[in-house]
């Protein structure tokens, strides 16, 4: 077994939009300076932030894609109404 040895930098910081947490991990034989640790914190707060206010945009599915979405949600059905067609035989021969 091979054991690393990691110095954790937790970040929490509460924003407009809630409560920031984060993690930032070292090799401690490489730890950085406080106001780099400071830098790369406000970093990952900043690109936090900056997706909540400019979300990705997500294009909407494609015909193959909406067909594969039914045929996926038809396969499910057909297995449920399998499976509560086998439970109810069970609870029928309980009587």
């Amino acid at each position: 077994m091979k054991l690393t040895k990691m110095i954790q930098v937790r970040v929490n910081e509460t924003t407009k939009y809630g409560n920031f947490q984060d993690a930032l991990y070292y090799d401690p034989l490489t730890i950085p300076e406080d106001k780099d640790i400071e830098i790369e914190a406000q970093k990952r707060i900043d690109d936090w932030i900056y997706l909540i206010e400019n979300p990705p945009i997500i294009p909407p599915p494609t015909k193959e894609e909406l067909r594969k979405m039914i045929d996926d949600a038809l396969a499910q059905k057909l297995a449920l109404e399998s499976y509560i067609t086998e439970k109810e035989a069970e609870l029928a021969a309980k009587g």
